[in-house]
């Protein structure tokens, strides 16, 4: 029990730094123009080059895609991390920290001035090749290391 204590006592307190949100604001935008240039501006990240489709998503398909739920994790292998549950401010780390710093405000200022982007952020698309190697990686750690069965049978 006093070890405890003494281990309490000379411990130095921690100071966590306080979170600051750094959150962008779409009021008055449209959610599918914002999903779209917010996809067209999102680059594939780890194994989503699998995935990745090289295309322009347009306001259309974007209205389309947003049927299908309401949180943006991966779409078409690109990093998008955003969450739109309270449209219009959405939080801009997650999405910022793999695409650019800044780079969810430029596609709302875009969006904005009507300025959309009509190129993919990635100039070629990945070759068949390189997919099949990292498809091939991921089969290979899969069998070497499946996933844990925590329930009993």
């Amino acid at each position: 029990m006093f070890r405890n204590l003494f281990r309490v006592a000379i411990q130095p307190k921690l100071v966590q730094p306080k979170l600051t949100r750094s959150i962008v604001d779409c009021s008055g935008l449209k959610i599918e123009e914002v999903f779209a240039e917010l996809y067209n501006n999102a680059k594939p990240l780890g194994l989503g080059v699998c995935q990745y489709v090289h295309d322009v998503m347009t306001p259309t398909g974007a209205k389309q895609r947003l049927q299908w739920g309401h949180s943006w994790d991966y779409v078409n292998g690109r990093y998008m991390k955003v969450y739109p549950f309270h449209y219009p401010k959405l939080d801009e780390r997650r999405y910022d920290s793999e695409n650019g710093t800044g780079m969810m405000q430029k596609c709302v200022d875009n969006v904005r001035n009507r300025k959309f982007t009509t190129k993919p952020p990635i100039d070629h698309p990945i070759s068949d090749e390189n997919k099949q190697k990292a498809l091939q990686w991921a089969e290979e750690v899969w069998r070497l290391h499946p996933p844990i069965k925590i329930y009993p049978k």
